[in-house]
């Protein structure tokens, strides 16, 4: 293993790794590779174990050696061989003629006054895989894994006045090989949502542009990932760039009065054409009468209901508290079951999430618009604030279904 890429383990010295398993050698045994348990701290992908399988096969079933640890209860632990120890099962299990037995290093670790027993498995099990190809979700369980020991390393270092400088810098200079600048964007990833993430691992959105997306909060992450995936907005840095500007500039929420006024007045208007008889929230306040029920025909009552199935009160109207003997016997809750005619909970469920995406794909219809005239007017602004108005009338919409 190439200094270069083993660098963790070039830092540790003759003298912090006294008594460790590295210093010494161990002999070659033949253990049954059913004894032994894959490390619970690997954080790196098994893949391509039939690509390995094939090749053993090819090399006359040769297996490189595993490096184990004795688990003291008959079964070993592994540090090196994740991958090997796969690829053995697999021909195993679909009856490939070979030995269960393969040929391993029963290391041991101990403790010193640096690193304690454990924390030196652990960097044997990191060093075993510098040299492997890494996702950046690896690199970022690797660092995580490594800074705290990194960390003594450094205050050890830092206390002997054999280094100076920030942590930062000595530990992706020593540890990582990489710039501190590769180090922050790596580590800032660990702020992406579930969303980010999955859109990250599926090469939907560059690795620069998701350590800025991890910089904003998870709605708004989710904002730019639906705008996204709908087309509004590029998979570059200087669109999320743009995107975090307006989020965090206050002049982005003064859009031009009219405009608002204009787009939420027709989005009322929609909402209100779903309403018994076309009424807005204050007219079908106004139709109530002093005993807060509304004044309207026996007939339009049954046509009301499969457009508003779930009876809730309009916003802005408020309805005085009434028992039972007070309140009209065709405003109760059997009388609106009824008029509603559904046969089942499961189907009011059904009509009532119907009407409310239909709804909210009307407002959106709005917000379009809105995004047309700004992006005609030249309006960034403007066409900025109503996309990100679609996008959470999206959001809306996608939790209904």
């Amino acid at each position: 293993m190439s200094s270069k890429n083993n660098i963790m383990a070039a830092f540790l010295n003759p003298k912090t790794i006294k008594g460790s398993a590295a210093s010494r050698e161990f002999a070659v045994r033949m253990i049954d590779i059913n004894l032994i348990r894959p490390n619970e701290r690997n954080c790196y992908r098994i893949t391509n174990i039939e690509g390995l399988a094939f090749e053993m096969e090819l090399n006359g079933n040769h297996v490189d050696p595993l490096e184990v640890m004795d688990n003291g209860d008959g079964t070993f632990r592994l540090i090196a061989g994740h991958r090997r120890r796969a690829a053995v099962l697999l021909r195993l299990e679909r009856g490939d003629e070979i030995s269960p037995e393969v040929p391993c290093m029963v290391k041991e670790y101990r403790s010193d006054d640096l690193l304690t027993a454990e924390e030196r498995e652990l960097v044997a099990l990191i060093a075993s895989n510098s040299q492997r190809e890494k996702s950046v979700f690896e690199k970022l369980n690797e660092i995580t894994a490594i800074e705290p020991l990194a960390r003594k390393i450094y205050d050890s270092e830092l206390a002997q006045k054999k280094i100076s400088g920030s942590f930062r810098k000595f530990f992706s200079d020593n540890f990582l090989k990489m710039s501190s600048s590769a180090l922050q964007r790596i580590q800032s990833l660990s702020k992406l949502s579930d969303e980010g993430r999955q859109a990250l691992e599926n090469e939907k959105i560059s690795e620069t542009v998701a350590a800025i997306l991890a910089s904003l909060d998870e709605e708004q992450q989710l904002e730019y990932l639906i705008m996204l995936e709908d087309g509004l907005i590029e998979n570059t840095v200087t669109a999320i760039q743009e995107f975090k500007k307006n989020i965090n500039d206050s002049s982005f929420h003064a859009v031009n009065d009219e405009d608002i006024s204009a787009g939420t007045a027709e989005a009322d208007n929609l909402i209100a054409s779903d309403r018994p008889g076309g009424l807005s929230a204050e007219e079908e306040c106004e139709s109530e009468d002093s005993n807060g029920r509304r004044q309207e025909p026996a007939e339009e009552i049954a046509s009301e209901s499969p457009q508003n199935p779930s009876g809730d009160v309009p916003d802005g109207c408020e309805y005085s508290n009434k028992n039972d003997s007070q309140a009209d016997a065709s405003s109760g809750p059997e009388s609106l079951q009824a008029d509603i005619a559904i046969a089942d909970d499961d189907e009011a469920e059904k009509k009532a999430v119907e009407w409310a995406t239909g709804a909210l794909m009307e407002i959106k219809d709005v917000c379009q618009k809105n995004i047309d005239m700004a992006q005609k007017a030249g309006d960034s602004k403007s066409e900025a604030f109503w996309m990100l108005r679609k996008a959470k009338i999206l959001l809306a919409a996608s939790a209904l279904s």
